[in-house]
């Protein structure tokens, strides 16, 4: 829908309006890995001679492979496919387990690189204080805070990122309080600046993001800590029990690894788009205020603004990125600039 709205303020301004991002473009990538655990049995992930497996190092008896920790993917993602992965409470004895997925080229330290990893994520137990180390990505088999990017798991449900020697960043809200399974995201930004990598973190991020050329802003991120200054090509499963951290188990499946968000996002293709309808425009001092519904719930939408109508749609460029709230209304307030020609 095209818009031309004139007053006194003397512009033109013209509006696509609600343009939810529902049309998903493949862009330039390297999928690395896609780990499904489709292996020809149950046992111990780290086992070659129990499941035919040389794609993960450390053999250790809490994580392992069954039926019952697959996990199904959410509406809109692509389907899963063969067992998952079980981690086990580990608080029968004193030391960290885990297990690092190796057979994978990985990403090297160098400016402007990026490793974006994902996975199917179902809390059973959360652990008894803050700081659980689930998930570490190192250029080594680590299970501690000397991996190059940690996702941490709190006692009250909440995810977390955290870069080597910094602090932890969480996600607002307690996605893991209850029993359920969630997408999570992660990325490891190389910026060829001492101190400035940054690491990022999305958990359930909306469906219309699956499988787009690039994704919506992160839940959390940091640059806080110890830049990793090695290529990162070991991904690590972790059962956490120095007391200090508690202990946790959990289920992870569908682990994928690449070099862009549609990498490791695939959609099903079963995302469907919606018209939406302006039920109400006013201009404020406050700028143009965009009102109406028939949005798909909770989604992302992009207003684009052009002050040439005859300008293709590709060349119009995006003036602000909202959400549609839980029952598909939206109120976008877009700021304009006063004294434009006519």
């Amino acid at each position: 829908m095209v818009l031309k709205f004139t007053n006194a303020m003397c512009f033109r301004f013209l509006l696509l309006s609600l343009i939810n991002i529902l049309v998903l473009q493949n862009a330039s990538a390297t999928l690395f890995f896609t780990e499904q655990f489709n292996y020809s049995a149950n046992g111990t992930l780290g086992s070659s001679t129990a499941l035919g497996n040389t794609n993960w190092s450390g053999n250790n008896s809490v994580i392992t492979v069954i039926d019952t920790a697959a996990l199904s993917a959410p509406s809109g993602f692509v389907a899963t496919a063969g067992r998952g992965c079980a981690v086990a409470n580990n608080a029968a004895t004193s030391s960290i387990k885990y297990t690092g997925l190796t057979n994978w080229t990985g990403v090297a330290s160098a400016q402007g690189n990026i490793l974006y990893a994902s996975f199917l994520l179902n809390v059973q137990a959360l652990p008894s204080a803050d700081g659980n180390i689930i998930v570490g990505i190192h250029n080594a088999v680590k299970g501690d805070t000397q991996n190059s990017l940690n996702l941490n798991l709190s006692s009250t449900g909440q995810l977390g990122i955290q870069k080597k020697a910094g602090g932890v960043t969480n996600v607002v809200g307690t996605p893991f309080s209850s029993p359920g399974t969630h997408l999570v995201v992660t990325r490891y930004t190389f910026s060829g600046v001492t101190g400035k990598d940054e690491v990022a973190l999305w958990v359930d991020p909306s469906s219309t993001s699956y499988g787009a050329a690039s994704e919506l802003a992160p839940g959390a991120s940091t640059t806080n800590g110890v830049n990793a200054g090695v290529t990162l090509n070991y991904f690590n499963v972790v059962a956490q029990a120095t007391a200090s951290f508690g202990n946790a188990s959990f289920f992870i499946d569908e682990i994928r690894l690449g070099t862009t968000w549609a990498d490791v996002t695939p959609s099903s293709g079963a995302v469907q788009s919606s018209v939406s309808i302006i039920t109400q425009a006013l201009l404020t001092s406050q700028g143009m205020i965009l009102r109406g519904s028939n949005g798909p719930s909770s989604s992302i939408y992009q207003v684009l603004a052009s002050t040439n109508l005859t300008l293709a749609l590709s060349n119009w460029p995006s003036i602000a990125a909202r959400s549609f709230d839980s029952v598909g209304h939206f109120d976008s307030t877009n700021p304009v600039t006063a004294g434009l020609k006519q």
